[in-house]
């Protein structure tokens, strides 16, 4: 393959990154009190989150099982009578 040749900025030479890292201590928005690193009053609102959450789901489910049982009673008479 041809070699690219690539001008240099401001004359300058091409540089390496150094191989150590800066001094920087990381920082973590966790805590190791909370279960989730989390404080108390985030905690409590993840919770109610899912409490709600998790009660639609069941709601909904709840509310398309009805439509299925009923649509299957509803077309039980209509089969019988197209039959005779």
């Amino acid at each position: 393959p041809a070699a690219a040749r690539l001008p240099l900025i401001a004359g300058q030479a091409p540089a390496v990154a150094p191989d150590r890292l800066p001094a920087v201590r990381p920082v973590s928005l966790r805590t190791k009190t909370s279960p989730l690193g989390l404080d108390a009053t985030s905690y409590r609102l993840l919770w109610t989150q899912v409490a709600w959450l998790t009660a639609l789901l069941v709601g909904i489910s709840l509310l398309l099982t009805q439509l299925r049982l009923n649509r299957r009673r509803s077309a039980r008479p209509a089969a019988r009578r197209s039959r005779s």
